[in-house]
């Protein structure tokens, strides 16, 4: 096989990894993002059956709504850190495929990543994420503790 058709191959393994990630990306946000928000959601609505049951952890007394509450919080952590670290391998290949494509004899002809990737759009997408999670986090910690005093 000559040297050429080894890197498009190269190329075109990459190019199937960055759908991949992207598709892993996608379902992860898809599907995370909603469940720990019904979770969250679950333990407000469960108010008035679960804030009467009580559960002491180490002197602290919590009510059932809060613990259903940071059930939401806690299940949002580990969908934060599976995104994080799929989109870093989707910017891993996408830097590969870029660096394919900008050879020079593949210049012109090879052009698709590097005319759909921006640096500064990678920056800001990635940050309107952690974003999302941070505010849900945040918010489930503190509806948890404002709950546990009603």
């Amino acid at each position: 096989m000559r040297d050429e058709d080894l890197i498009l191959e190269d190329w075109k393994m990459t190019k199937d990894r960055i759908k991949h990630f992207d598709d892993v990306v996608i379902r992860l946000r898809l599907g995370g993002v909603p469940i720990a928000s019904a979770i969250i959601s679950a333990g407000l609505a469960s108010f008035q059956y679960t804030s009467r049951v009580l559960f002491n952890f180490f002197g602290y007394s919590i009510s059932g709504t809060s613990i259903i509450i940071l059930l939401g919080a806690a299940y949002i952590l580990p969908i934060c850190v599976l995104d994080v670290f799929h989109f870093k391998l989707l910017t891993i290949a996408v830097g590969h495929a870029r660096n394919i494509e900008q050879q020079d004899r593949f210049k012109g002809r090879l052009q698709v990543t590097t005319k759909l990737t921006s640096p500064i759009l990678t920056k800001i997408h990635l940050i309107v994420a952690l974003t999302i999670y941070i505010a849900i986090f945040v918010t489930a910690i503190g509806l948890a503790y404002a709950v546990n005093f009603l």
